[in-house]
């Protein structure tokens, strides 16, 4: 994490801490270590005050001819493709021959990006084309008796420094709506993970989406939360099936608990690669009462089953994410 500002005493184990090394540390092994440090000459303890060992460029157009914009030690890359919409339901009321058959309705979560993940030297020289994915459209309908499922996000890419990485977007949620006098029921999937591929470090699919069930009369509805990013190999970040009258929260990358490994500093130190924006790879909510939420990056949206003309939320758009290790 960055440095106190200046009011304090700093020790040169807080330094050591931030900036990795040896102990006992001199202050002479960090020259140039980060953006106003002196890279030769007199260096002293107060020029690291306010100071981080981290520094990120966060990428969200298209571009080509990419360059590593500063010297590092090592440059980590992280390429996410975009999320899928969630479905949207509409369920039906007084259909039946004398006015008296309600319908079920109910929407499944959008998928998320795949995330490929590389690690390549400081000072690696050449250029990169960069394509930054669009999260798929919200969908909605305006009547009931009415269901249409979500568009998928289209995919991320880095091409160029010796990789080839991608990460696909995920699927759009089902949205399904059916009479239901007689007991019958709908169900739909939520949208597959996106894949990934190319990565030196790691390859991780996206999450799915949540999928629902819902039975009976009234009528009846459900909506599930959109899938999130992965950036740990054991958790598939799979938003919960949503039942009978009920969502799902999206998966919440920010509730992890602890950051991922994939996500922290690879120097012996946890500071977060992806800092505050962790919050920005959550995926939003199942909606029975509105519109579901857009997440920002990689993460599908939730479903949508309300009686209403709303749509759901747009898929979280792709992003690369250049880490340099200074």
């Amino acid at each position: 994490m960055t440095i106190k500002p200046s009011g304090s005493p700093l020790s040169l184990s807080e330094i050591l801490a931030e900036f990795g090394g040896t102990n006992p540390t001199s202050l002479s092994e960090y020259y140039g270590a980060a953006g106003g440090i002196p890279t030769s000459g007199r260096i002293s303890v107060s020029d690291f005050y306010g100071k981080t060992s981290v520094v990120l460029e966060r990428i969200t157009s298209s571009r080509t001819g990419w360059r590593p914009a500063r010297n590092a030690r090592f440059i980590h890359i992280f390429v996410v493709g975009a999320g899928g919409s969630g479905g949207m339901g509409w369920p039906a009321r007084n259909v039946g021959t004398y006015g008296n058959t309600d319908g079920v309705a109910g929407g499944g979560g959008g998928g998320a990006g795949g995330v490929a993940y590389s690690v390549i030297a400081g000072g690696t020289s050449g250029s990169a084309n960069i394509t930054i994915g669009n999260g798929g459209a919200g969908v909605g309908v305006t009547a009931e008796q009415r269901a249409i499922s979500g568009n998928s996000g289209s995919g991320s890419s880095f091409v160029g420094l010796g990789l080839n990485m991608s990460a696909g977007g995920g699927g759009g949620g089902v949205g399904s709506q059916s009479t239901s006098g007689g007991g019958s029921g709908t169900s739909g999937a939520g949208g597959a993970g996106g894949s990934a591929s190319g990565g030196n470090t790691a390859n991780l699919a996206g999450g799915a989406g949540g999928a629902f069930s819902v039975s009976g009369s009234n009528p009846r509805t459900s909506a599930a939360g959109g899938g999130a990013p992965r950036f740990l190999s054991s958790n598939a970040g799979t938003a919960a099936s949503s039942t009978t009258d009920s969502t799902t929260a999206g998966i919440k990358v920010s509730g992890y608990g602890a950051y991922p490994a994939i996500a922290t500093y690879a120097s012996n130190r946890s500071q977060p690669f992806i800092g505050p924006s962790i919050l920005s790879f959550d995926a939003s909510n199942g909606n029975r009462s509105g519109a579901s939420g857009s997440p920002t990056y990689g993460a599908g949206s939730g479903g949508v089953a309300t009686e209403s003309a709303v749509k759901s939320g747009r898929g979280g758009n792709g992003v690369v994410i250049i880490v340099y290790e200074v």
